[in-house]
């Protein structure tokens, strides 16, 4: 509070002095957060007293430039939460971070001031009786990782997303609404830019008729002389049963509606009005017309499965595409190729099973076979035929939930062949056939995104396989920024942000901790760019084989 009283109190005064008109100062910007019990000062919002939502982003308090973490978890709210100028709202996640109604007469979230950022959330009304938005943005915003889900229990025409003014970024998004997926639409003239969007009018009842309404993917209306419309959309879904994409013009020949797509997955166009309707033709260019294919569109799961002409249908080279999509899962694998849509069909064995879903994510497994049906498919369970055990990591035929030394010696003691004195199997004396393990070490880092707190610590989770016959798996992790960030003098580097030693028993996971000073970590909340981070893993067995291992991830504040 002291700082930005500071900041203030310097800003009037120049603005005393000069008569100027002044940006506002958010040197002072703050860090606010939301919990779904939390009941803190609305003044402060602190972490470790976290306030109401409601009272984290409505409250006076929250002043341009600053961050509201919204914690994970379920939020029921009774007043429509509202976003100023230059305010992040930031999320733990489109599955995470839930926003529902409560007795509500309104929009669950609408922004209003210019250059404020939504990410990663979940606005779901689709259990609700409404025709209002769940998202409703009325200036220049950026929106990222968000779903929109609009009223399905209803005869009103509910809209996912509604974009009614200002210049706004949407990327990695799903809006979905009974009449409208995305609407693009208001008072002035607007530009929209679409990137991994998924845009869907999942279908109403019009009550005069008892019959279904039109639907639309997404809806561009220029709707007095003059205003222009634009939609610019990349790599986006667009499905309705009326249209996928709809253009309207009113209020005379010089209004002008125009949505332009590219390597995009929409059926049909329609348009109507008196002014310019133009429309990117169904089929044209890379556009694709056959119907994605989600896992389970009725209960609002718009995840792609792998069978999807979605899937690797998308363009990658656009800069303002984003590097993770809805889930935080990555957009981009090891070339430019990506998914049509918010999500990104990841799955990193290859066998064509989601990892989300996958039974066994890091072996292959295209059949999912799982004999005594536990948490681990065949392929990866040490004992396909008993459900109470799947791993073995001393690897002596007793599984680790009955071993009583599930890390050291034999049962019973008493060494075996590899002990000292001990001779070949079954003999009594000799030396045993040695092959020496010239296999570099297969370690995994098991993360897409690295959270992080408030005091810079961060944990990682690292694998090292059963397979490891010279484990353990040691060596040091390096987190860095994933690209070059300008420095001083008009240098650019990569920065290293924090590093950790770790010892791995084969067959055996663990989480190191990950520290950010000072430096570091106000870094990563200055730049947005240095968000996206590298881990790098040098890692090595007892008998000196080695390797290094990446993981590209994205760095979130909590």
């Amino acid at each position: 509070m002291i700082g930005r009283l500071i900041g203030i109190i310097v800003a009037l005064s120049a603005l005393t002095a000069t008569l100027d008109v002044r940006a506002p100062d958010l040197a002072a910007a703050a860090e606010r957060f939301a919990a779904p019990d939390g009941d803190g000062a609305a003044v402060d919002c602190l972490a470790a007293d976290p306030c109401d939502i409601v009272d984290a982003i409505n409250s006076v308090n929250a002043q341009p430039g600053d961050t509201v973490h919204v914690l994970p978890g379920t939020y029921v709210v009774s007043e429509t939460l509202t976003v100023g100028s230059d305010l992040i709202v930031d999320g733990a996640g489109a599955h995470e971070t839930i926003i529902v109604p409560g007795v509500l007469e309104g929009s669950l979230l609408e922004v209003t001031g210019v250059n404020a950022e939504l990410r990663d959330l979940a606005l779901d009304q689709s259990g609700a009786v409404s025709e209002w938005s769940p998202l409703v943005v009325r200036a220049s915003a950026e929106i990222h990782g968000v779903r929109a889900l609009g009223s399905i229990e209803t005869p009103y025409e509910a809209i996912g997303c509604r974009i009614l003014d200002g210049s706004v970024l949407v990327t990695d998004t799903v809006c979905a609404g009974g009449e409208v997926g995305l609407w693009a639409g208001g008072a002035g003239s607007m530009d929209v830019i679409l990137r991994n969007v998924t845009a869907l009018g999942l279908g109403w009842t019009d009550p005069d008729t008892a019959s279904p309404g039109e639907t639309f993917g997404i809806y561009a209306r220029a709707g007095q002389q003059g205003l222009e419309t634009a939609v610019d959309a990349l790599n986006v879904i667009a499905a309705g049963d009326t249209a996928g994409v709809h253009a309207q013009t009113g209020g005379g020949n010089l209004a002008k509606a125009e949505v332009t797509l590219a390597h995009s997955n929409f059926a049909s166009v329609s348009s109507a009005g008196p002014g310019v309707e133009a429309v990117s033709a169904a089929g044209s260019g890379e556009n694709q017309t056959e119907p994605p294919i989600f896992v389970d569109a009725s209960n609002l799961d718009f995840h792609q499965v792998y069978e999807s002409p979605t899937v690797d249908g998308g363009d990658g080279t656009d800069p303002s595409i984003g590097f993770f999509d809805f889930d935080g899962e990555p957009r981009f694998g090891s070339g430019l190729e990506v998914d049509i849509g918010a999500d990104e069909y990841v799955d990193g064995d290859a066998d064509g099973v989601v990892d989300t879903s996958d039974n066994c994510p890091l072996d292959e497994n295209p059949g999912q076979e799982n004999q005594d049906a536990d948490s681990a498919g065949d392929v990866c369970d040490a004992f396909p035929e008993d459900p109470t055990e799947t791993t073995d990591t001393d690897g002596d035929g007793v599984g680790d939930n009955a071993d009583p030394t599930p890390n050291g010696e034999s049962p019973g003691g008493g060494g075996g062949a590899d002990t000292a004195g001990g001779g070949a199997p079954g003999g009594s004396g000799g030396s045993p056939t040695v092959t020496r393990d010239t296999d570099a070490p297969r370690l995994k880092i098991l993360l897409r995104t690295l959270k992080v707190s408030r005091r810079g610590v961060g944990r990682a989770k690292l694998h090292c396989p059963a397979s490891e016959v010279s484990g353990p798996c040691r060596g040091a992790l390096v987190l860095k920024t994933a690209t070059k960030l300008s420095l001083a003098k008009g240098k650019r580097a990569r920065v290293r942000l924090a590093g950790v030693d770790f010892r791995i028993s084969a067959g055996r996971s663990t989480r190191v901790r990950l520290r950010l000073a000072g430096d570091e970590l106000r870094l990563v909340k200055r730049s947005k760019l240095a968000r996206t981070v590298k881990l790098v893993a040098r890692v090595r067995d007892r008998v000196g084989n080695q390797k290094t291992v990446f993981k590209r991830a994205r760095l979130r504040l909590r």
